[in-house]
This record gives C-alpha cells, structure tokens and sequence, in this order.
C-alpha cells in the first residue's frame, strides 16, 4: 500500500512533513497541486485541472494508492475517484 498527501489551498506539499514522518517505510508522497509550492500555475481553471498532475502521478506509479487530501487536496481526492477509481 502506498499514500498519496494532497494539501489544502494556501499550503503546499510540507503540510503533511509530520505524516511523511509517521509513515516512514511506507511509501507516501505529498504532492504539490497547481500553484502551490513548486507546482507551476494550472493551465485551466477547475479541480479536473488540479487533478490532472495527480492522476499523471498514479498512472507512472502503476498501482492504485490511498489518496489522503484536506480541503482543496480533498476535493482533489473524490475528483480523482470519480473519475478514475481504478487508480484509488
């Protein structure tokens, strides 16, 4: 089982630092969405854009994840199941 950790607007991926931590040799990665952090700026507006970069993510990993989001990484989360379950 792996983890995927979205953050909640305004924040970027070191909001979850202390989960990484707890989770350490489980494999988790907290990503940065649109805008936020290292990520550049979405190219369109909606959660399918902020989505996009995440489901690239869990596609290149080749196995479904847990994906953990607050806020906007939440909204990002049930986007993601809807629309591709099989990555969730």
């Amino acid at each position: 089982m792996s983890f995927v950790l979205l953050h909640p607007i305004g924040a970027d991926k070191a909001f979850w630092d202390p989960v990484v931590a707890e989770l350490a040799g489980t494999p988790t990665v907290a990503l940065d969405l649109p805008g936020h952090g290292a990520a550049p700026v979405a190219a369109a507006p909606g959660i399918a854009a902020y989505s996009a970069g995440v489901i690239a993510h869990l596609e290149a990993a080749g196995r479904p994840a847990v994906v953990v989001g607050m806020s906007l990484g939440g909204l990002v989360a049930q986007h993601i199941g809807a629309v591709r379950p099989d990555l969730v």
